[in-house]
Parts: C-alpha cells; structure tokens; sequence
C-alpha cells in the first residue's frame, strides 16, 4: 500500500514574520513555509513506500501552549503585538476549522487549542526591530479580505504565503538590514527574507537577497509573488493558466493536462502516486479505492489508523497516525509537548515529528519557535 498525499491549507501562518527561502516543490514531502512573510506550508508527503511526510501544515515549525512572555531573544513582547497575535489566530483558526474541520481535529483537537498554539508561534517571534504590532495588525486585515469567506480563496491566500500572487501590499514588510548582515526575521531585512548562515544547521541568520520573477534564486528566496522553482523565480500560475513541471499553479488548484484547475470533489477518481494535491478541502487521494475520500478523526491514541480493510480512511482525533514503514498499517500515537522527548520521522501522517503543532522537534525534544529561533553565526 502506497498512502496517499494529504493537504493542509493553512501553511506556515504567520504573515510577517517568517524567516529563509519558499521553496518547497511538496514532493517526498512538503517542507515547512520558511520565507519571508508566510511560509508556504507544503503538504505532507507519501508515506511508507511512497516518501516521507513532510510537514503538513499548519504553520511548520512553532509553538504550542504556554503563555505569551518573552519572543526569543527579541525581549519583552508588547501588549499590542500580543493582542495582534490573538487576533490572527482567532481570525485564522475560526477559518480554519469551518473550511477543514477534519484536519483541524487531527492537528489541534479544539479551536481553543488552535488559538492557542497560534498566539503562542505568534509572539514568540516578535522581534523590536522586525514588524511593529500596527504592521500586522493591516496584514492580518488584509489577508482576511483576501480570502473573503469562500474555502479556496482562504487556502489559496494562506497557503501560498509571499509566492502567492495575490499576497496583500499590506503583508510585504520590510526592514532595513542589508543582504548578508544578521537576522533573525524577514521583516528585520530590506529585502524581506531572512536565511540560513552557510553551513550552518541554524534555522534563521542573515538577509537574503530576494530576486525578481525570471531570476536565478541560488538561496531559494524570491521576491515576495514568486516563488524559486528549479532554481529559477517563477510567479505562480492561478485557475485556467497553462502549467507544467517548471510553472506550478498556486497550493489549491493543480496541473491537470497542462492548465490549473480545481480540486477533486469526494468520490472522484484520482491518482495516489501523484505528485499533485488533487482532492479539495478535507479529501486526500485513497490509495486503495484510488478516489478522492475523507479521513474522519474518529481513532483514539492507540487505535488503527489510515486504511483500513474495508479501504476506508480513518484518522486520529488530537494525536498522529504513525505509519508502520513494514506493514503500512498506522495506530494513533500521542503528540509530544514542550520539553518532551520527540522523534523526527517520514511515517508520521501531516507532520514531520511526534511534536504537537506547531512545535519543532531539535536535538530530541520539542520546542518552542522563540527557543530555537536563536540565529548566533558560527
């Protein structure tokens, strides 16, 4: 058995803060959204036979929990980027459950939870010399109107982060350090984006340059609309525009015979083996039935997940379906918390560690975003 791909509109979510490069081609498993200002999320990849399962979602790497004190080591955080911060995850995560209330079982259990983890991601990257609270209070107004209330608008924005072509003029902040000097965030940056120090394992480090559509993009960082495919800036294409391998369409619609189309209704006959996300909202590609089917979180920690005998899907209500690389079954496994001990692997389905979203599993224990956000060079 070759499970499916499974999506996740709600990429790396914050729409200022972000740090290194977009790229993310969501094949053996999409990466967690880095860039700039949003991050794209990616999807999560095959598992078992088929690849690894990348990071899925909600926001890549963050923090879940706890309560709003420092942001790393950008000081005490304010009360108005904090009351920020509440706003976006109230504003995202009611969005978010409405349009993908499968999924948002799966990844936080509760809408409380969601907000939660968000407000807690959000602050932790507060930066004094990044966004001020003001700047992404407009972003997050923006992006809203954006999205407006249709399901696909919403993934279509959030999803694609500063490539997307239609990101608001509100959510490309920019700060005034140059390429090649420290940072710690894109706003922090002239050019929007903050990357890896070479050859380094740190997570953020030094501005980036951000080159135009049709340049090369040797770090993997574009301007904000565009995005770094096969090492060149490429602007996305929207519903109705021709595509291929080399101009994918935006994260919610996929390449179907050469021209972007919309996502597989449930029921429809899909590909598991495709690179493409091809089923629309909660639906992932059935790798048994090979139509697009939903995955109902009805299995409690411990419990048989993922395809079950009679070829339906079954996922995990507020814990990971860990997939068994030798017998492709999956069981429902509890998600780690902050200080925990974690495992990073490709059989965990929408997500790239045990950790609970959004944490990032460093050195074997779960983490907070402003705990290894720390950017030192060396």
């Amino acid at each position: 058995m070759t499970p499916s791909r499974w999506l996740s509109v709600i990429g790396l979510a914050l729409a200022v803060v972000g740090c290194g490069s977009d790229e993310d081609d969501s094949g053996s498993g999409g990466s967690a959204g880095t860039a700039g200002v949003a991050g794209t999320g990616g999807a999560a990849g095959s598992v078992a036979a088929g690849g690894s399962a990348g990071t899925a979602g909600i926001g890549g790497i963050a923090g879940t929990g706890g309560t709003a004190g420092t942001g790393g080591t950008g000081g005490q955080v304010p009360q108005a980027w904090i009351d920020a911060c509440a706003d976006e995850a109230k504003t995202v995560c009611e969005r978010y459950t409405a349009c993908n209330p499968d999924f948002s079982q799966t990844s936080y259990g509760s809408l409380a939870q969601c907000e939660q983890s968000r407000l807690s991601y959000c602050t932790a990257l507060y930066r004094e010399d990044g966004a001020t609270p003001e700047a992404f209070a407009t972003c997050n107004t923006a992006r809203a109107a954006a999205w407006g209330t249709d399901c696909n608008d919403f993934a279509v924005v959030f999803n694609n982060g500063p490539a997307g072509p239609r990101v608001p003029s509100e959510c490309q902040i920019k700060g005034a350090r140059s390429v090649g000097q420290p940072c710690e965030v894109g706003p922090q940056c002239a050019s929007g984006f903050c990357g890896n120090y070479d050859g380094t394992a740190q997570l953020c480090g030094m501005c980036l340059a951000a080159p135009a559509a049709g340049e090369a993009c040797p770090d993997g960082a574009c301007d904000f609309g565009a995005k770094c495919v096969s090492g060149t800036c490429r602007v996305l294409k929207n519903l109705g525009e021709t595509c291929d391998a080399d101009n994918p369409c935006v994260s919610g619609y996929w390449c179907d015979a050469g021209m972007c189309a919309v996502r597989k209704p449930v029921g429809a006959d899909c590909d598991p083996l495709s690179r493409e996300l091809l089923c629309e909202g909660d639906a992932i590609c059935n790798s048994a039935t090979k139509k697009c089917d939903t995955m109902k979180p009805t299995a409690e920690v411990g419990e048989p997940c993922w395809v079950q005998a009679d070829q339906t899907i079954v996922g995990c209500k507020d814990s990971w379906c860990q997939i068994a690389a030798s017998t492709g079954k999956g069981t429902c496994v509890v998600k780690k918390e902050a200080g925990e001990e974690c495992l990073v692997s490709q059989y965990i389905v929408g997500n790239n560690s045990d950790c609970r979203l959004i944490l990032s599993c460093v050195n074997g224990i779960c983490q907070q975003q402003g705990d290894v956000l720390s950017c030192e060079q060396g």
